[in-house]
């Protein structure tokens, strides 16, 4: 059997908020003016416009004819859980007269 002192118990119990708050980290995922690639597709019936988000997926305008457009985040990976997003639109450093947008 093993038995722990009780300093030895609340300084564990102590490490486990501390553990969860590194574990609960918001993600960037950016890229950069000179890595901005969009490509365009249009057709009869729909149009989009992709972009790559390094390590993240890809950015994704579209519209069908007739319905309203629609922007929506398509991740490479399958363990991002569900939960919110903020975009944030900054504009480029000779724009400091413009603020960033979310």
């Amino acid at each position: 059997m093993f038995l722990l002192s009780k300093p030895a118990i609340l300084s564990c119990l102590a490490m486990i908020p501390l553990s969860m708050a590194f574990s609960v980290q918001a993600q960037t995922y950016a890229s950069g003016f000179t890595d901005a690639k969009w490509s365009a597709q249009s057709g009869a019936f729909a149009c989009s416009l992709t972009h790559e988000i390094p390590a993240f997926g890809t950015a994704y305008f579209g519209q069908n004819a007739g319905s309203a457009g629609f922007f929506e985040f398509r991740g490479a990976k399958k363990a991002f859980p569900a939960g919110s997003v903020k975009l944030e639109a900054v504009p480029p450093l000779w724009r400091s007269d413009l603020a960033p947008r979310v």
